[in-house]
């Protein structure tokens, strides 16, 4: 109720719930179990596990280092992907990589634990002799 300067009363005011994720201030758990496999051709291809979040996990960032660099995100995805194929990769290195959930609020998990993979040397290719 609200009242004015000369006393009169106003109607009780209608009180709702609302939610938001304004006041979010928890953030989500790690993504879990990511794994990796390299792919003939400078291909690594990733996996990962959902992460979760007292109001929900809003995506996933994906970050890799290569032979000792430091950690760059190299994708920004929703909520409902799993996956990211890296691709045009130098062969003979070993990439690490690592995936960070975050919520609506812009809360941020944990990194992941790291997955390394290594791409194989590249093939020469066949020669015709004629």
């Amino acid at each position: 109720m609200a009242v004015d300067h000369a006393g009169n009363l106003s109607e009780p005011a209608m009180i709702t719930a609302c939610t938001s994720s304004i006041g979010d201030i928890a953030a989500p758990t790690a993504p879990a179990n990511v794994t990796g496999i390299a792919i003939p051709g400078g291909i690594a291809q990733i996996w990962w596990g959902a992460a979760a979040d007292n109001v929900g996990v809003t995506g996933y960032k994906i970050l890799r280092a290569a032979d000792g660099d430091g950690m760059k995100v190299i994708g920004i995805f929703g909520a409902d992907k799993f996956s990211y194929r890296d691709q045009g990769l130098a062969s003979e290195t070993t990439y690490s990589y690592t995936v960070v959930a975050f919520n609506a609020a812009g809360n941020e998990s944990v990194p992941s634990s790291p997955v390394s993979v290594t791409t194989p040397t590249l093939e020469e290719p066949a020669r015709l002799w004629f």
